[in-house]
């Protein structure tokens, strides 16, 4: 597992190959056992980042802290962007 293993799922986010509960799933069990050496320290800011908005996605949201859907995929194609610009760099 590499840290473009999660700019798939991203992406499979982004075009709606995957459910934001399919992403939350498969991005929070992957990022766990993933150990990060493969990427630069910004990369693995902005992946955590998208650990953290997918960890706070509920369907039903109802708590502060809590997102929804429209917010997850709003947070999670900023950080691409960003990912992505780093590698152009």
């Amino acid at each position: 597992m590499n840290a473009n293993t999660f700019k798939q799922m991203i992406l499979d986010l982004l075009d709606e190959k995957m459910t934001a509960n399919e992403f939350k799933t498969c991005y929070l069990e992957n990022f766990k056992k993933w150990n990060g050496v493969d990427v630069d320290e910004k990369s693995f800011e902005l992946l955590n980042g998208v650990f953290e908005s997918a960890d706070c996605y509920y369907p039903d949201y109802e708590e502060p802290f809590e997102i929804s859907e429209q917010q997850l995929r709003l947070e999670v194609r900023d950080a691409f962007i960003k990912l992505n610009n780093i590698h152009k760099a």
